[in-house]
């Protein structure tokens, strides 16, 4: 006698779903490459912009950080939400390239977790780009997204 049975699926059983899945991946990975881990949902600004029309473009998002490109997509720099709010309080009128650092410490996608990690703690910075060989970016890690790989990291090591 072959029936199906039908269940509905609570929370616990989805989370436990989701940590097996998370635990198969590490399992098979010594290494979690940049590529993997990188948020590819990022809102890029032209670095021309007054800090007011950036304002103006990011003021709904949920965003944080963002990287400031030239007129041919190349990077420039990042700024966070509240370089540009600070950029507002000193007088406005300035445009996003003007308040990029000179250096941006960038990640390329094969650049691997454990060296991204000391990048951030050495260098106390929030956020980093993923940079591909044509100078584009395709991709931000920030402390969010290195927290969850790290959790999910951990559980494998907790539950093996």
């Amino acid at each position: 006698d072959s029936k199906q049975q039908f269940f509905d699926q609570n929370q616990d059983d989805a989370q436990q779903k989701f940590l097996k899945a998370s635990e198969k991946l590490y399992r098979k990975k010594s290494v979690v490459l940049a590529s993997e881990i990188m948020n590819k949902q990022m809102m890029k600004l032209e670095g021309g912009l007054s800090v007011e029309e950036a304002w103006e473009k990011i003021k709904r998002h949920d965003i944080k950080h963002f990287p400031i490109l030239n007129e041919e997509g190349k990077l420039l720099g990042m700024l966070s939400d509240q370089d540009i709010l600070k950029g507002i309080e000193a007088g406005g009128g300035k445009k996003l390239q003007d308040l990029t650092a000179e250096h941006t410490l960038c990640a390329d996608p094969e650049t691997e977790l454990m060296d991204i990690m000391k990048v951030f703690c050495e260098q106390k910075v929030e956020a980093v780009p993923v940079v591909d060989q044509k100078e584009q970016v395709i991709g931000i890690l920030t402390q969010n997204e290195l927290l969850q790989t790290m959790l999910k990291i951990m559980h494998v090591k907790w539950n093996t």
